[in-house]
């Protein structure tokens, strides 16, 4: 047995078997190693696709805007309010405020475009602004896609909307909502709406690493948690594989 096999089955020992679960891809998007039921299943993930609707906003808007975030009273999860927020500091702190705004201001049509380049499932024109940053019902997606498609992110690092979006969550993992990670990487959270009363939802990470020559995209998803929380259990995975 490896190291690496050793490592891997000390991680997956921490959870309970059915309250987690993962994807590995390479940065080709091509899966590696996968412990989920039904990886082809469409399921909310919360607000873990923000960076996808800031690059639509980003193809038909000459700069991201500003914006102050008073917290709860303005629609944000956070109770006190995110202050002054760029796109950056937006998406390292997953800011409602801040993406209800980009989701309200954004062209559908770029929306769409930028769904079909990177493998994802296009939303009904129907929907609400709420909906596309992941609250409520949420922007389903099969897991598979959802992986290979932050590996279509670093794929395009040289492009310069992209390369905004992996700086906000590059601080993601430094000081925002993935920070528990405790390994440097370009991360994004998300909570799913619980599908049970008085469950937390579920809460899901990924990470691409390592920060230098990105090589792997971890997907992670925690049962009864938030994202936030999941970026803790997640470290011991990237470290069992490497």
């Amino acid at each position: 047995m490896t190291r690496r096999t050793l490592l891997l089955s000390a991680a997956t020992a921490l959870w309970p078997r059915t309250s987690t679960q993962w994807i590995t891809t390479d940065i080709n998007g091509q899966i590696r190693q996968a412990n989920w039921q039904d990886a082809a299943h469409p399921l909310s993930f919360g607000s873990l696709l923000k960076p996808f609707l800031a690059i639509a906003y980003l193809r038909t808007h000459p700069q991201p805007p500003v914006i102050r975030c008073a917290g709860a009273s303005a629609g944000c999860w956070y109770p006190q309010g995110h202050g002054s927020q760029d796109i950056v500091a937006a998406l390292a702190n997953s800011c409602n405020v801040y993406f209800l705004h980009i989701a309200e201001a954004l062209s559908r049509p770029a929306l769409d475009l930028t769904c079909m380049a990177h493998g994802l499932a296009v939303p009904s024109r129907a929907w609400p602004a709420a909906r596309l940053i992941g609250l409520g019902e949420g922007w389903p997606q099969p897991p598979q896609a959802v992986v290979r498609a932050f590996a279509s992110l670093a794929r395009d690092a040289a492009d310069p909307h992209t390369r905004l979006v992996l700086s906000g969550m590059l601080r993601c993992s430094e000081s925002g909502t993935a920070k528990r990670i405790g390994v440097r990487c370009y991360a994004k959270t998300g909570t799913a709406a619980p599908s049970v009363q008085r469950a937390t939802g579920d809460g899901y990470v990924v990470a691409i690493y390592p920060i230098e020559q990105p090589r792997t995209v971890l997907l992670f998803s925690r049962h009864n948690t938030t994202g936030a929380e999941a970026a803790k259990d997640m470290r011991p995975l990237i470290t069992a594989l490497g």
